[in-house]
């Protein structure tokens, strides 16, 4: 296959060398420093020459029933969008920092049933890294960049090695970029970046693409990324795009009130009650009092994920097997509970448990003194009830009775807990300076951070599937 792959670029190589080096000289060191060409790969945790710029980012794909299939995997922004469509040098050694850093985070554990998009130029398939992926589970998104001449007989073979290896492979078409018709046949994705073209034409590229298959084609799915508002999820959607990823699914604007089978007015009494050191019993009652809330306590207990091994139907016995602890972060969960949730509810309940676990786990590591996980927690679970609620912040938590340093976290951004949340909001952006920063304010090393941020990934995704 690298033979294949040195005949594909040979002909570009010479006439591009000079200009090419001389413009990205100081990103090719940069580069060149965390992921030497031949280098020994990562360790897990993200170990090198310079770790943070292992950090991962991870962009939601939403399928058409506006829950999350999968994740598209980077490197911090800033880097993606410089070398994504560069097809010097300097790209080969993105991705292959990129696929290492991918491969020690033992990404098969984080996916679950979702699958990761994995954007890399076809240098890159090659990379024996790419065996450190789970082909089951991974899409390799061929990226051509700008290029013009591609010799797709190459392309061809290399499509199906990836295929015959397990992996699922898709194109990625920008205006700039050349047809994949050639091979439209043989991919399992086709991912088109909406910017680039208008209206009609996102409809015509779907309609040129289903009609470019073959009866032997392998299933086929269509992605729009870099959606950027609702009315171009809506158009992208009735054009019939299978799945959808961009900055739409956080924007505030598009929210709709959420409505929920739970009664939260008396979810807070609870915890407050509980706050005061209500006995078991009291609480138990309480519960019982509401159908709901019996409903989903009795099936939570019961649930396989406890494993608890003998059937539970009432109430008191399943808070007495349970424990305070867990219980009372069960109630807080039913905070995020919403009926009919479309992508922004999930979105922002599954990041809410993702931060929540990320601050309650490394809080031990930390040597700051005086840490309470349980606090940590619950920081990171209401950072986002505000968004999910669409009630300001203070409101919300004038109703419940929280620790002070919980409370002073969440509305005036201080304390010895504000660092942690800072932490985990950071790694949502993939700032690799800031990490290290924030990390270093925790006193708690990257490695650590990164390794529980995979973790907390995986811990959510099981949260949140529980409904």
């Amino acid at each position: 296959m690298r033979d294949l792959v040195r005949n594909l670029f040979a002909k570009r190589a010479t006439a591009r060398a000079t200009a090419s080096t001389a413009d990205d000289v100081p990103a090719f060191v940069r580069l060149n420093q965390v992921a030497p060409l031949g280098s020994v790969p990562l360790e897990p945790g993200g170990q090198g020459p310079d770790s943070k710029l292992s950090f991962v980012c991870r962009e939601v794909i939403l399928d058409r029933t506006e829950h999350i299939a999968g994740y598209e995997f980077a490197l911090h922004r800033k880097l993606h969008y410089r070398f994504a469509a560069d097809r010097t040098a300097v790209r080969r050694i993105y991705d292959d920092l990129l696929l290492r850093s991918i491969g020690s985070m033992n990404i098969h554990l984080l996916l679950g049933h979702r699958f990761a998009l994995v954007d890399i130029a076809p240098e890159s398939f090659s990379s024996p890294q790419i065996a450190t992926l789970s082909p089951a589970q991974t899409v390799l998104m061929l990226h051509p960049g700008s290029s013009t001449g591609l010799d797709f007989a190459v392309l061809e073979t290399l499509v199906k090695e990836a295929r015959s290896a397990g992996f699922r492979v898709g194109w990625y078409r920008t205006a700039a970029g050349p047809s994949p018709q050639p091979l439209l046949h043989l991919l399992d994705f086709l991912q088109v970046r909406c910017g680039d073209f208008d209206g009609l034409q996102l409809t015509e590229i779907v309609r040129g693409a289903r009609t470019g298959r073959r009866p032997d084609s392998p299933p086929f799915y269509l992605l729009a990324s870099d959606v950027t508002s609702l009315d171009e999820f809506r158009l992208c959607f009735q054009a019939g795009y299978d799945f959808f990823q961009g900055s739409f699914v956080n924007n505030r604007e598009q929210w709709h009130p959420p409505k929920s089978e739970i009664d939260r007015m008396r979810v807070i009494r609870i915890l407050n009650i509980f706050q005061s050191g209500a006995e078991t019993a009291e609480l138990s009652e309480l519960i019982r009092q509401d159908p709901v809330l019996t409903y989903k306590m009795l099936r939570y207990i019961n649930s396989p994920a406890l494993g608890l091994g003998t059937e539970i139907t009432q109430i008191e016995q399943g808070l007495t097997l349970l424990g305070r602890g867990p219980f009372y972060r069960w109630l807080s969960l039913l905070l995020f509970d919403v009926k009919g949730a479309g992508f922004t509810e999930r979105v922002l309940f599954e990041t809410a448990l993702v931060r929540a676990r990320l601050m309650e786990q490394i809080g031990p590591y930390s040597e700051r003194p005086g840490l309470v996980p349980d606090h940590l927690f619950m920081v990171g679970l209401f950072s986002l009830l505000d968004q999910m609620l669409q009630i300001p912040l203070a409101a919300i938590l004038e109703k419940i009775t929280l620790p002070d340093p919980v409370r002073q976290a969440l509305l005036e951004r201080s304390g010895p807990l504000a660092p942690f949340l800072g932490l985990s909001l950071i790694c949502e952006t993939g700032d690799p300076d800031e990490m290290e920063l924030l990390s270093a304010a925790c006193r708690v090393d990257v490695a650590i951070v990164n390794r529980e941020l995979s973790a907390a990934h995986s811990w959510a995704e099981k949260v949140a599937m529980l409904g």
